[in-house]
């Protein structure tokens, strides 16, 4: 038998990671859920690989039955709540354990100190001065250069 992959999208946050992987090993398990369930970083899409293609469409008649959210459409079912309004459940031929290699390697390509700086956050205090009155105006001020140009006075 040759293994299936379903892909899931639409996920919206808050949610635990241990509530997707019951979710999709609810009555047919992955084929190994360390291995062959991968999701994004963003937790909004997720890649789940099944032992067959029949396990995998069961596993998907499952997840469209889930709770009372079926509304008959094949392509968006009504999930609980924590797992956002609407999943789209998806056959694809993208095997989960290559997303997580794929994600591995990018992941190992980027030099050490790349991976440990974190991106700050730049405020507009930190670019422009602001008025204290109400309401609050950002300025930037002249440089000496923009000052001697403007011919303006520093009385």
């Amino acid at each position: 038998m040759k293994p299936a992959t379903l892909y899931i999208d639409g996920f919206i946050r808050p949610f635990t990671m241990e509530e997707v992987k019951q979710l999709v090993s609810r009555t047919v398990s992955p084929i190994n859920l360390d291995e062959h369930f991968f999701m994004n970083v963003a937790k909004t899409f997720c890649y789940v690989t099944y032992p067959s293609m029949e396990a995998a469409r069961k596993a998907k008649e499952v997840m469209y039955t889930f709770l009372d959210g079926y509304n008959g459409s094949r392509e968006e079912t009504k999930f609980p709540e924590s797992f956002g309004n609407k999943l789209r459940v998806r056959f694809t031929s993208i095997m989960a354990s290559t997303m997580k290699k794929d994600q591995k390697s990018a992941s190992d390509d980027q030099p050490a100190d790349k991976r440990q700086k974190v991106d700050t956050v730049v405020v507009l205090e930190d670019l422009f001065r602001k008025t204290e009155a109400r309401p609050v105006i950002y300025y930037k001020p002249l440089t000496e250069a923009e000052v001697e140009l403007r011919g303006i006075d520093h009385a």
